[in-house]
Order: structure tokens, then sequence, then C-alpha cells
């Protein structure tokens, strides 16, 4: 078998590669590896994939976001690990362990996880390389009935009778959305959807991340919304067999709104994923006087879109849409674990938004 670390020149080689093209499963989609080229703090050596091979068949790879985080006015340099995935047969033979060690040794064991599933998290603690896991506290609402999505993932049974589901969806949804006659808002105030940012809104994105630890600026957010890790479409060429994580998706969209004031100046910055009809917020900068105002946008937009389900991380967003009357018909506390190197001491208060690391993909 054969072990790569791949960076940017290696990569881009790679998937363009006959090599690539003949590969029984792929170790990264295009989409995902043409962003990762293009991060625009990836430094040139640095390693993006690490995979292993055995003749055509991918056994196991682990990618790695390059980033930097900011303390006390310096600048280090660290790795998000993402994409983690090893092939069954190939378990008992140390694919998973060689991967992991190859990546923290590229970054020197600086090193950041998030959004992970639970039953990872004694596996990462085990390599005593993290502190105890810290949790970010979010909040979910449901906007509509989507147990046809939410079930089967679940349990194999709620597979087998998801056509009932999605009846029954349908039925319940045709009860409950009477209330968006009710629940339209009348002042939605001064806002529109931009495709990047300018300089105007670096600043006020500068502005209101002087606590945050990554600091994105206009070149990072402009690569988010211009090198996505998902494209809306059917999958054509079958990547679903061949690639363990997401790259295509039935629907998918990053819509970036600015509110302004009388005065013509940014007060609400915020970045929206609709994936399959489910809301995220990757990016939320605004004063707590304002949140009315987003969480009114935000309700509109779910009522006119039918979109059914919201989830965010944003400490105060969330405290705030608990103690207000919303539309959602139920919801629920969310909890978001985060791994942190034990070379960083005191960074225990999270001060990431929910796009830090990979999350800004999805």
């Amino acid at each position: 078998m054969e072990t790569i670390s791949f960076t940017k020149s290696s990569l881009e080689e790679f998937i363009h590669s006959d090599k690539f093209d003949q590969l029984v499963n792929l170790p990264i989609s295009k989409l995902r590896a043409i962003s990762q080229i293009n991060n625009p703090r990836a430094k040139v050596d640095q390693v993006l994939l690490v995979a292993q091979f055995d003749e055509n068949k991918t056994v196991g790879y682990l990618g790695i976001l390059p980033d930097e985080i900011y303390i006390d006015n310096q600048t280090h340099i660290v790795g998000w690990l993402t994409c983690f995935w090893v092939d069954e047969e190939y378990k008992s033979q140390n694919v998973a362990a060689n991967l992991f060690l190859r990546a923290i040794r590229a970054y020197n064991k600086n090193i950041f996880i998030t959004n992970i599933v639970p039953r990872l998290e004694p596996v990462y603690q085990k390599t005593k390389l993290f502190f105890p896991t810290v949790y970010k506290t979010g909040f979910r609402g449901y906007f509509r009935f989507n147990l046809a999505e939410i079930l089967p993932p679940k349990k194999s049974v709620f597979q087998k009778i998801k056509p009932l589901l999605q009846l029954g969806d349908a039925l319940l949804n045709t009860i409950t959305d009477i209330r968006f006659v009710w629940n339209k808002q009348k002042h939605l105030g001064n806002f529109e959807y931009v495709k990047s940012t300018d300089a105007i809104s670096e600043e006020f994105f500068i502005k209101h991340q002087k606590n945050n630890w990554i600091k994105r600026t206009k070149k990072e957010i402009n690569w988010i919304l211009q090198y996505p890790w998902l494209k809306q479409g059917e999958d054509t060429e079958q990547l679903a067999t061949r690639y363990y994580f997401s790259c295509i998706e039935k629907a998918f969209e990053t819509k970036v709104v600015q509110f302004k004031n009388d005065k013509d100046e940014i007060i609400v910055l915020v970045i929206l994923n609709i994936k399959n009809k489910q809301l995220t917020v990757p990016y939320l900068l605004a004063e707590p006087k304002d949140f009315p105002l987003l969480s009114s946008f935000i309700f509109n937009l779910m009522s006119s879109e039918r979109l059914t389900m919201f989830t965010s991380y944003h400490t105060e967003f969330c405290n705030y849409l608990t103690i207000i009357k919303t539309p959602f018909l139920f919801s629920k506390e969310m909890k978001k674990p985060y791994f942190i190197s034990k070379k960083f001491e005191g960074l225990q208060n999270l001060n990431f938004q929910d796009g830090d690391g990979d999350c800004a993909f999805y």
C-alpha cells in the first residue's frame, strides 16, 4: 500500500491525472480539491490531504483545512481536520492511525476539529492531544414537518416507510402552513443580497470580529463564496458511489445579506446556507439591538421559501430566539463539539463563528 500527502501543486496534478480517474473510490471530490487549492490561507508546502491506496482503491483519507488563528496579536498556523474516512476492510491495518499521525506531524500538533459524530469523541480524546471537549450551545428550530428527511438516516425501518413519512409531512404541513398567513413580517428593513464582500463590508466584518480567533477577511469570505464544496444538481457522474462525503445536493444555495440604516451604513451582515430546505448561518455580524430585524427577515425567508429547519450557534442570537415568540413548531438546544490542541492553553471560551473551520461549506 502507498500513502501520499498532497500539497497544493501535487493535489492539482492528482485530480487531473489518469490515476484519479481510474480509482474505484475517491479520496476527495474535484470541487473540494479546487477549493482547497485556492484557499488564500493555505501555504504552498502545507498538506491538504493524506490518502492511502491499495493499487486503484482508496482505503483511507484525511483532509486538512489550513487556517490561521489570532491570539494576543500573534498569528498561529493551524489545521482543521475534515473528511476522515477508512474502508471497513482495512480498519485492522492501522490505516486511521497512519493518516492521523501524518496529519498532526504536518501541522506540528496545531490541530482543531469540530462538527464530528459523537462516537468519535472518545477516539480523539484517547490521543491525549486535545483539551477536554468544549461544546458550543446552539438553537434548532423546526419550521415545517420534515420527518421523511430526518428519520430515515437514524434507523433503516424509517427508510422503508419513507413514502408514508412524505405523505404525513405533506398532510401536516397543509394544516400548519396556514399560520404563514398571519406570520408575514411587514417591515424587513433596508436589505440587499450581494454576491461578494467589498471593502466596505470587509471593514464591517473586521470591526465585528475583534474578539474572534479566526478573523475572516474579504479574501477568505469571497473564497468561500466562489469555491464551494457542494453544488446543486443531479449526480450524473455517480459521485455518491465513489466519494463518501457530500459533494452534490438536490438544492444548495448561499446567500449574503446586508442590512443598512438611513445613513446607508451596514448594520447587519449575515451569510446563510440553504441546503435541502434547511437553513444555517455560517456568519452573523450584528448588534443585539438589531436582532429583531434579523429574526423577522429569517422568519419571512423561511416562510416564503417553505424551509423546514433553522440552526445557529451564535450565542447571543440563540439566547434571543429562546425568549421571543417565534413561528417554529418546536425547538431544541444543540451542542457542537470543539477539539482544541493542548498547544493552545486558555482557548476555552470558543470565539468562533459558526462557519469557522470547514463548517461554512455545508
